[in-house]
């Protein structure tokens, strides 16, 4: 199997047109079959507003690992999902970090 239970998996939605919105969603896999997962986690989506990044409830969602338009990262499994945030780096990239020992730059 390709993701197993306790990896925590942070997925980005491709914008299919320019005035979509930006969604992640960073979850611990509970369950996985093959072609999908099931993730409890949180959903971050962009605030054209405040030019930032909100972070939603805690939810459990599921996806398919063939689709298109997520990509899938992989993250430390010791990174607690309740510390998770968003920032800008000094390069201006959007980094998702722990304030801890994680942290990831993405470029869009």
């Amino acid at each position: 199997m390709v993701v197993e239970p306790g990896e925590i998996l942070l997925i980005i939605t491709r914008r299919l047109f320019e005035n979509d919105h930006l969604r992640q969603f960073v979850g611990r896999v509970k369950a996985a079959t093959e072609s999908t997962v099931r993730l409890e986690g949180y959903p971050f989506v962009f605030d054209t507003n405040a030019g930032e990044y909100i972070k939603k409830g805690r939810r459990v969602r599921i996806f398919a690992l063939a689709d298109s338009g997520n990509i899938i990262i992989v993250i430390p499994k010791d990174v607690n999902l309740d510390d998770l945030s968003y920032k800008e780096s000094k390069k201006g990239w959007e980094t998702i970090t722990d304030g801890n020992t994680f942290e990831l730059e993405i470029k869009f």
